[in-house]
């Protein structure tokens, strides 16, 4: 399946349960933050390991006869979950296998430095891609807005089966699977904030890089947070809300215009007034980050979608055509 969770995973979120439920899998729901050992004994109670794969290599004797022998592989050795057995992959001799523990060592070091608590982890693909997320203590606050407070993370994740590296990201998204870990991927290196950890160095040394990474998300955050600030300052009329959602949401002209599209915008366009009525505007109704945050609500929870997963992925994986230019739009708003 999409999310990556199969019968051999184990995943542990705090408080919420993952938006694919229990499809696959072992999906611990906890009430309370847990002890690195908690965390680890929950999802992570194995360890990838190596062995050495061998070739048949036939051999013909003086007299004729054929026979074979198996001879250690110099090019290649199997990667296997310690508890079950499972191949995870085939990798070169040099490949460094990360262990959880030394994941662990490093999660728990920044959690102690930069403050957090660990909020979701688990393992992908049977087992060949794993993750462990720190919820930070550096809540992010948008003045005048009621539910303007999110919560950062800090994400690490490794790939057993040599296809990614070991790799930490300072992000919003919270990675409950396959698709949110990837969405981690994607904002984190949209904001510069996803770094590689050399294989080669101690745990000290890593923490050491993890913890410079997160100066420079820090820094991306303060300029994201300053420009929702300044758009709860910009002050939009009615009528400059309904001429915003003119504008995002127009009908075609009259002469191009068939019953069933002039039905789909007014649907769309009635959820977007549904939205705008909602708690997620409250608050912040006559602002341009009212808009905003509204339009965002519409896209990811009331835009038609063939499933949940569509929905998903055109909100979280793919680049979503309905926001582009929302906050330029927005402040235009406030000019009618």
């Amino acid at each position: 399946m999409t999310h990556g969770i199969t019968e051999s995973d184990a995943t542990f979120s705090v408080r919420e349960m993952p938006w694919m439920g229990l499809l696959n899998g072992q999906v611990n729901v906890l009430s309370e933050n847990p002890t690195r050992r908690e965390a680890q004994e929950l999802v992570h109670n194995w360890e990838p390991v190596t062995e050495p794969l061998y070739r048949k290599v036939p051999t013909i004797s003086e007299d004729g006869d054929l026979s074979v022998e198996y001879v250690e592989s110099q090019t290649g050795v199997g990667v296997l979950r310690s508890d079950n057995g499972a191949e995870l992959a085939t990798v070169s001799p040099t490949f460094t296998l990360i262990t959880h523990e030394e994941m662990y060592d490093v999660g728990e070091e920044i959690a102690k430095i930069a403050g957090g608590r660990f909020e979701t982890g688990g393992s992908l693909f049977g087992g060949k891609k794993v993750w462990l997320a720190l919820a930070l203590d550096e809540p992010i606050v948008i003045a005048n807005d009621p539910h303007g407070t999110t919560l950062p993370f800090f994400v690490l994740q490794n790939a057993h089966d040599a296809t990614g590296a070991f790799r930490g990201q300072a992000t919003f998204i919270r990675p409950v699977c396959a698709n949110t870990t990837k969405q981690a991927d994607l904002d984190a290196s949209a904001r510069g904030t996803e770094f590689h950890f050399r294989h080669s160095v101690n745990v000290k040394t890593r923490v050491d890089e993890a913890v410079g990474a997160l100066a420079g998300w820090r820094k991306s955050i303060e300029e994201w947070t300053l420009l929702m600030n300044s758009l709860t300052e910009v002050k939009v009329t009615k009528e400059g809300a309904l001429a915003f959602l003119d504008r995002l949401l127009p009908y075609p002209p009259e002469h191009l215009i068939s019953v069933r599209t002039r039905n789909n915008v007014e649907r769309d366009r009635g959820d977007w007034m549904t939205a705008f009525n909602s708690i997620t505007n409250e608050g912040i109704t006559d602002s341009a980050y009212g808009l905003v945050q509204v339009t965002s609500e519409w896209s990811e929870h009331y835009r038609r979608a063939h499933n949940a997963e569509t929905r998903f992925n055109r909100a979280m994986l793919t680049r979503n055509d309905a926001m582009t230019g929302v906050v330029k739009l927005a402040r235009e708003a406030a000019l009618v």
